[in-house]
C-alpha cells in the first residue's frame, strides 16, 4: 500500500471504530430490546455473574444478582456507555492487546416485559449478557461497590486466564472467540 492509500484505510477503521463506541450505538446495542412504550412495560428483576476467581485462581464462583445490585449496574453500564467505553474493544488489532483488556466474565440482566394489548397482557422474561473489558471503570468500580469483587474474589482478563491455564498443565484452552489460540 501507498502512504496516501493506508492513511485513508486508518482514518476509516478509526472512523468505524469510534462509531462502535458511540453511545447511541452501545445503548441499542445492549439496552435496546428493553424499551418502554405505552404499550409495554419493562422491569429489571436481578442478574447474575459468571465466573469469578478466587486470588490463588484456582476455585470460580457465580454470583446472582439482587434487583438493587442489578439496577446498580445497570446505571453503571449506562454511566460507561455515555462515556464511550463500551465498544472500545472491537476493532482491536493486536491479540495480545484484546486478551489484556477483556475479561473472561459474563454479566447477564434480567428483564420482565409485559405487553399490553386492548383484550389483556402478556408477560414474558428477557436477559442481556454483557462482556465487560477494562475500559468499563463504571461498571467496574460498581462491582466493588456491591460486594461483586471483594479482595478474595476477582475477575480475570482472558490473558490472565490463558496464563492461570498455563500454570495447571490445562494449556488446550481457546474460547469461542480467541484470536489466537494457545500455543
Amino acid at each position: 500500500f501507498d502512504t496516501v492509500e493506508h492513511a485513508a484505510q486508518s482514518d476509516a477503521v478509526s472512523k468505524i471504530a469510534a462509531l462502535a463506541s458511540d453511545p447511541a450505538v452501545q445503548e441499542g446495542n445492549i439496552f435496546g430490546r428493553f424499551i418502554e412504550t405505552e404499550n409495554r412495560t419493562v422491569r429489571l428483576t436481578g442478574g447474575y455473574m459468571w465466573p469469578l476467581y478466587s486470588q490463588e485462581g484456582n476455585t470460580e464462583a457465580s454470583v446472582n444478582l439482587t434487583h438493587e445490585q442489578a439496577q446498580a449496574l445497570e446505571d453503571a453500564i449506562r454511566r460507561d456507555i455515555q462515556a464511550g467505553h463500551f465498544g472500545r474493544t472491537i476493532f482491536l488489532t493486536s491479540a495480545s492487546e484484546y486478551a489484556n483488556s477483556v475479561y473472561r466474565s459474563e454479566l447477564e440482566l434480567y428483564y420482565s416485559i409485559t405487553e399490553h394489548y386492548e383484550d389483556g397482557s402478556g408477560s414474558y422474561s428477557e436477559q442481556t449478557s454483557i462482556r465487560i473489558s477494562t475500559y468499563c471503570t463504571e461498571t467496574i468500580q460498581t462491582l466493588r461497590d456491591i460486594g461483586v469483587l471483594t479482595d478474595s474474589q476477582r475477575m480475570v482478563t482472558r490473558a490472565e486466564y490463558r496464563e492461570m491455564q498455563q500454570e495447571t498443565g490445562d494449556s488446550d484452552y481457546t474460547y469461542y472467540d480467541d484470536v489466537t489460540p494457545l500455543m
